[in-house]
């Protein structure tokens, strides 16, 4: 049987039940939080939909889908949201879905078990799929290493029998050799085995934890990856959520680096362009030039943070009338400001 043809979406990074405000020892709640929920969940559901609209054979969650400490009813909102809104759809169309679990689900108390109470709960529908080294540290009989799609196998890692396969894991330090899969399905990174390694980061930045200063922290997916075998290339889907810019503060200097949009073929972020002024001069030329942009999040450096922050607060509260439209993240150097439409006039 041919494998060219079957098809899968890619995704990571769900994040499901995580603060906005990423200061672990508290959930917060309120309008900022609501929101982004709000966002996540609805780009969740884009790929369903997207998934079913493709006619996917699998959707692979390449780790960190569940961000919960303790809290009962953030805990039964996501399990009713996974149940109603994702497994339901995807099995009323034949659509399996898949998880591998990231370092915030084994973090995360409750984390696991919701994963595997969904497992139990549908069994002909959904999978968990560990890599060897961590179900020597989980329970064993809890989690399978692979998992069969007709002809091609989705494996955490290679399949002891030569056969085409997916290797589908969290991190991508991990990577095979030898017997090369037709994909790689990372959380970190999204790479391609054959010809060049491509990397393509899925997630939104945000004002979350200091993780900001390399664009690497998300609160929910941006983008997923359409996968077909026998198509080197995966087609990047834009999910249906706000953008967000980052603004790097040049140490020491008035000067501001703008990074927009991700190199879908490198391991790094673009710069859009390095800007001059102080951030009431400079965020109405980036609303008029980047018109869908939603949010921006300044990253100070380190060295700065202790002098500036506080500035860099007080000016944007002044900016957009009042203290509910900014959030700080993990660090004091990292803070987010919500734009709206006619925050300048007069």
């Amino acid at each position: 049987m041919s494998t060219d043809g079957l098809k899968f979406i890619h995704t990571s990074d769900w994040h499901l039940g995580a603060p906005v405000d990423w200061r672990p020892a508290e959930v917060k709640e309120g309008p900022w939080i609501s929101l982004f929920r709000s966002y996540r969940k609805k780009a969740i559901e884009d790929i369903v939909e997207k998934a079913i609209s493709n006619e996917v054979a699998g959707v692979l969650v390449a780790g960190d889908v569940i961000d919960i400490y303790g809290y009962e009813h953030i805990t039964k909102n996501i399990m009713f949201f996974l149940e109603q809104k994702v497994i339901n759809p995807l099995r009323d169309h034949g659509i399996k879905i898949i998880f591998t679990i990231g370092t915030h689900d084994q973090n995360s108390v409750g984390a696991l078990q919701l994963l595997v109470k969904l497992q139990q709960t549908f069994p002909s529908d959904v999978e968990i799929l560990l890599p060897k080294e961590l179900t020597s540290q989980l329970v064993k009989s809890l989690f399978k290493n692979s998992t069969d799609f007709g002809s091609v196998v989705i494996s955490c890692d290679p399949p002891s029998e030569r056969c085409p396969w997916i290797e589908f894991r969290h991190k991508s330090n991990g990577l095979s050799t030898g017997n090369l899969p037709l994909y790689r399905a990372f959380g970190d990174k999204h790479i391609l085995s054959f010809k060049t390694n491509r990397t393509f980061f899925p997630g939104t930045p945000f004002a979350r934890s200091s993780g900001s200063d390399n664009q690497f922290t998300d609160v929910g997916p941006r983008y997923c990856l359409l996968y077909e075998v026998g198509n080197h290339q995966p087609d990047p889907i834009k999910l249906k959520i706000p953008e967000i810019a980052v603004l790097k503060k040049v140490p020491f200097q008035d000067r501001w680096s703008l990074v927009y949009a991700r190199d879908h073929y490198k391991d790094k972020w673009v710069p859009e362009a390095l800007l001059e002024g102080k951030p009431e001069e400079i965020l109405p030329g980036i609303m008029a030039r980047y018109p869908d942009i939603k949010f921006v999040t300044f990253v100070i450096d380190k060295r700065e943070q202790m002098t500036f922050s506080s500035i860099l607060l007080r000016r944007l509260w002044h900016l957009v009338g009042g203290k509910e439209r900014v959030i700080t993240g993990s660090r004091d150097g990292i803070i987010t400001v919500m734009l709206k439409t006619g925050l300048f006039s007069g």
